[in-house]
């Protein structure tokens, strides 16, 4: 089973930040962590930067769609549904939904109206093109 997003409503404005780290170009070691732990040569250190968003809320419209070659002819898509409802209401999920990165966890919830106003109306944003294949 997949999802195919069909709308995605931005309930608040865009408001993104901008955090800056230095890391370094080596690998920890698994055989001795030690060996890594002070870094004195400072041409092994990078620093990064990461652009992320601020309070964000969005309404994902989306719908289910059976991959029938993966699941067999025994499943329906009401027991999909059924079982998508389930751990919606419950707040549980297969693994930890997340936006973008991993880093950055989302919270999923029913939506309470059945009307929904995007900040964003009536404007086109100019966003990166969706990863088809995830």
């Amino acid at each position: 089973m997949d999802y195919k997003i069909l709308n995605i409503f931005v309930c608040r404005k865009i408001v993104k930040d901008m955090i800056m780290r230095n890391e370094t170009k080596l690998m920890q070691s698994v055989t001795n962590p030690q060996k890594y732990l002070f870094l004195k040569d400072s041409s092994t250190r990078v620093l990064r930067g990461t652009t992320f968003l601020v309070n964000v809320e969005y309404v994902v419209e989306a719908e289910i769609v059976m991959r029938p070659a993966r699941f067999g002819s025994t499943h329906t898509l009401e027991q999909f549904y059924d079982m998508f409802s389930r751990r919606l209401d419950k707040g549980g999920n297969q693994r930890t939904p997340w936006l973008g990165a991993r880093e950055f966890p989302c919270f999923v919830k029913p939506l309470n109206s059945a009307c929904v106003k995007s900040v964003y109306a009536g404007k086109t944003l100019d966003l990166p093109p969706v990863n088809e294949s995830l």
